[in-house]
């Protein structure tokens, strides 16, 4: 099994706290590496004026995914409004 976790470091010192249970064997083996390729994906939109009280439904999805259940792979999917 593996997880990959974008963090959101922050200049200075940073900490990570891993939790891990080894379902009662005599060993547990973690590794972190800090070579996985981390890719960002910006796309500039057209202006939308949002107004109080209305809905503004957002899709996001795979352009011609393999099957109609594949997932973004994208745990740490952040959606950004300035």
């Amino acid at each position: 099994m593996q997880d990959v976790v974008l963090l959101d470091l922050k200049k200075g010192k940073n900490q990570l706290l891993v939790k891990s249970n080894n379902h009662y064997q005599k060993e547990a083996c973690i590794g972190i590496s800090t070579n996985v390729v981390q890719h960002i994906y910006i796309k500039k939109l057209e202006p939308v004026i949002f107004r109080k009280g209305e809905y503004f439904p957002v899709k996001w999805k795979l352009n011609n995914p393999v099957t109609p259940h594949q997932t973004l792979h994208l745990p740490n999917l952040r959606i950004k409004f300035e």
